[in-house]
């Protein structure tokens, strides 16, 4: 056995471990695949989220403008009262 060439382990003319590499390469390839689309994924999510962040925003600032005309109004009537009763 010692006298045995390389071609001896040879299976058909593949290599054992040719197949193990094929393999591996197929499924690193297809993870990177996977990682690409998963990034591209978690921008587009991050893109919806500052969108929506933005929104909330807007909205936090139309409350208070609305609560401080709420409150100028509030206080308008309360001296408009006080006017009539002078």
């Amino acid at each position: 056995m010692e006298g045995q060439s390389s071609d001896s382990y040879q299976f058909h003319g593949v290599l054992p471990d040719e197949p193990d590499q094929k393999m591996c390469h197929v499924l690193i390839e297809q993870q990177e695949n996977q990682i690409v689309g998963l990034e591209s994924e978690l921008h587009l999510a991050q893109s919806k989220l500052q969108e929506k962040e933005a929104e909330l925003q807007a909205l936090k600032d139309c409350g208070k403008r609305l609560a401080m005309k709420a409150e100028i109004r509030k206080l308008n009537t309360s001296m408009d009262e006080t006017a009539k009763v002078v």
